[in-house]
């Protein structure tokens, strides 16, 4: 602990950090769900958009999510018609996933979507205070990643 820091301060920076963590994915819930999404249906189409054509267990990596959890999310993507199944040639147990059309579609109100929360949620904080606190929270993840080894 920082000797300019109190545990009741640290207590309360944790305790802020998971209240504002649940309304973030409450609120991002109830605004994406006018496009039949969620926020981890959106984080998977984002993955896909990022990085192409991926195995089903590098997808469940970058999200850090289990097999089963990955399984279900794409199984609703795919009947959404956002997502595609492909069985690889080298190995017929390995899955590639790629974004549909509709899917890319889907991405780009996803965007424009996000672009308005973001708008919303940090009307009034300065791109100064975004900065910091985006360098303290990374920080913090590569603490928290380090220490769990998630």
């Amino acid at each position: 602990m920082c000797p300019s820091q109190t545990l009741q301060d640290q207590e309360q920076l944790i305790n802020l950090l998971l209240m504002v963590s649940r309304k973030l994915r409450i609120l991002y819930d109830a605004r994406i769900g006018q496009y039949g999404l969620t926020l981890a249906r959106a984080r998977v189409l984002r993955v896909l958009k990022d990085h192409g054509k991926i195995y089903q267990k590098d997808l469940a990596h970058y999200l850090n999510i289990e097999h089963a959890t990955i399984v279900r999310l794409i199984d609703a993507l795919e009947i959404q018609g956002f997502v595609e199944r492909d069985v690889s040639k080298e190995d017929r147990r390995a899955k590639y996933l790629d974004l549909t059309p509709k899917g890319h579609k889907m991405i780009r109100g996803i965007e424009r979507f996000s672009a308005q929360l973001c708008d919303v949620v940090l009307a009034d904080v300065s791109q100064n205070d975004t900065q910091k606190m985006l360098s303290l929270l990374i920080r913090m993840a590569d603490i928290i990643e380090k220490e769990g080894r998630l």
